[in-house]
């Protein structure tokens, strides 16, 4: 009875050991179909992302909007381009350039992105440049002016001021109750009140008049506004239109 019972922890550890590559070969297999399955479900997502924004590509954009290409590759989807940043390396730069004349006024659409990766002994250093912008001319001269989200929420780091000078309101009631327009000369808040209508219900609005020419600013975390440039190209003409007759009447 007692050889039995003796050779039971013996018995054990080696039912273990058998037990253990296995248990090893397991979870290296659930590990390694978890990883698959985050791959492939990528792609999908990914490929149902632009077929949802097709509408963004580069070159649809340009000849909705009367532009052209100048710059970049124009099967790019404007509306990812943080996704495929992701997908660059190191000192890889982005750009983009759409330029025209649509409608005798001159348009621009404009972005760089560049990640550097300075390499040290224990750590790294990661420099990040992004510049993304949609600009349209204006007929007339106006007062400088910056047009901003009051409450930016989860944007307010990425908002960078270009005026110093105090928010007015527009008289429209919807544009009043999320954006602000600041500048020295408070009229300008009135004759900018109904173009701004149309972003009034956007998640990020950044607008600077300034030199005959408005420009809409995106950032880091707001590049998804580029896929919608005919849009925001909509709005700066409404808002230079706006200004123009403002100015004629001066």
């Amino acid at each position: 009875m007692w050889s039995v019972c003796a050779g039971l922890p013996s018995a054990f550890e080696e039912s273990y050991a058998r037990l253990v590559p296995v248990q090893t070969i397991v979870m290296l297999l659930v590990v390694g179909a978890l990883v698959v399955f985050s791959i492939v479900w990528n792609k999908v997502r990914l490929a149902r992302a632009k077929e949802a924004f097709a509408d963004a590509v580069a070159g649809a954009l340009a000849e909705k909007m009367g532009l052209e290409v100048i710059k970049g590759d124009p099967f790019a989807n404007l509306m990812l381009v943080a996704h495929e940043n992701a997908q660059k390396g190191d000192n890889e730069a982005s750009e983009m350039l759409l330029e025209g004349t649509p409608g005798g006024r001159f348009t621009r659409v404009a972005y760089y992105h560049r990640r550097k990766v300075d390499a040290h002994f224990a750590s790294s250093t990661i420099t990040t440049w992004v510049g993304a912008e949609i600009s349209v001319q204006v007929h007339a001269s106006f007062p400088e002016f910056e047009v901003v989200l009051k409450n930016p929420k989860g944007y307010a780091g990425e908002l960078k001021p270009k005026l110093a000078a105090p928010p007015h309101v527009t008289g429209h009631r919807s544009v009043d109750a999320r954006i602000g327009v600041k500048s020295l000369h408070p009229e300008v808040a009135r004759v900018l009140g109904p173009a701004l209508e149309p972003a009034a219900g956007w998640g990020w609005v950044h607008i600077h008049g300034e030199a005959e020419k408005l420009t809409f600013h995106a950032t880091k975390r707001t590049l998804g506004y580029l896929g919608i440039a005919d849009q925001i190209q909509q709005l700066l003409i409404g808002m230079a239109v706006a200004l123009e007759k403002a100015g004629g009447q001066a």
